[in-house]
């Protein structure tokens, strides 16, 4: 069989060689009536661009990094699927890394992606060791977004706004009458932030700080003390907030008859009949989008600002009212 090429692709469509191959790379310059046409006579042909040829051209790889903690929940697996579809969009491949969290296979990653010269880079919840390589990088020149992911540095980024997600959450607490508060945390730099954020919404409200647990045994010694036994428990995400209400249960506590769980995330699994888990929505396939939107307008010299979303309470049946009055707390 003939390889179909380039002309090929001209003549059929009716158009000029150049045309083709602004259409093929979603050229702004190039009409949307025009990119379809190209679009369709390719898809029709079965024609194959020659990707290293182009790279020669132009300098570029034509290939996005993305740079990723873990996979197996679905918060970032929608992420994945926003960046991806956007990526596509724009006719580049996408590497994914996946590093567990781990400095020294995020910094392994990163040198396998400069190694295949990639064009552009998003990151999604790093280890701070990492943090002085993606400063250089970014420093160097790299486009390079944050999606999900605590800037310790200034970079643009694509986040939820996490001051308003604590004050929702928190305000529903405070609304069904909650007075000792715990939060329930994971080991990486977001938690933190999430910690202190909702610390400040219940000081705000003449309310102790909640108590910080780190594992299970921090929560059943915090159980086990009746004097500042915790009436609700926000978790830091969804996950953590699944395997909290099973081991309460477990230990015989009713949720929430006895004690209040929030997650953060919104993911497949709070609606289902056994979790019905209040928590916070996170547009996961959109932050994803808008992150890989913003990485390519970076590639092309724009200016641009990061970008907050807005959070939103989903309210289930894993939170109810406090069976004993609130006792305003004041610091001395």
């Amino acid at each position: 069989m003939k390889k179909v090429t380039i002309h090929d692709i001209a003549r059929k469509a009716g158009v000029s060689i150049g045309a083709v191959s602004r259409a093929l790379q979603n050229d702004s310059r190039i009409s949307e009536k025009t990119r379809k046409k190209v679009h369709a006579v390719v898809k029709r042909m079965g024609y194959l661009p020659n990707s290293i040829g182009k790279g020669l051209r132009t300098g570029k790889s034509y290939l996005i990094g993305y740079l990723v903690s873990r996979v197996e929940d679905s918060f970032y697996n929608e992420i994945l699927q926003g960046i991806g579809q956007t990526v596509c969009e724009k006719g580049y491949g996408l590497i994914t890394g996946i590093t567990e969290n781990n400095p020294e296979s995020e910094k392994a990653q990163i040198r396998l992606f400069l190694s295949k010269n990639i064009d552009g880079l998003i990151v999604s919840n790093y280890h701070p060791k990492t943090a002085p390589l993606l400063k250089k990088l970014h420093k160097e020149g790299m486009p390079l977004v944050l999606c999900d992911a605590d800037p310790l540095f200034p970079i643009p980024h694509v986040a939820i706004d996490e001051k308003e997600a604590a004050r929702l959450i928190c305000n529903h607490l405070i609304s069904l009458g909650h007075k000792n508060y715990a939060y329930c945390f994971e080991k990486n730099p977001n938690s933190l932030v999430r910690f202190h954020l909702c610390a400040e919404v219940l000081q705000s409200h003449h309310l102790p700080p909640p108590a910080l647990y780190r594992s299970f045994s921090d929560l059943d010694q915090g159980l086990e003390n009746k004097a500042v036994q915790p009436t609700a428990l926000i978790c830091y995400s969804d996950m953590i907030a699944i395997a909290v209400i099973h081991h309460l249960r477990h230990k015989g506590f009713s949720v929430p008859g006895d004690i209040s769980v929030t997650g953060f995330d919104d993911l497949f699994f709070a609606s289902w009949p056994s979790c019905q888990l209040t928590t916070i929505f996170q547009p996961k396939t959109d932050m994803g989008k808008y992150a890989a939107e913003m990485l390519f307008r970076i590639m092309e010299e724009e200016n641009v600002t990061s970008l907050s979303l807005p959070p939103r309470l989903v309210i289930r049946k894993s939170t109810g009212e406090n069976r004993t009055p609130v006792t305003p707390f004041t610091n001395q």
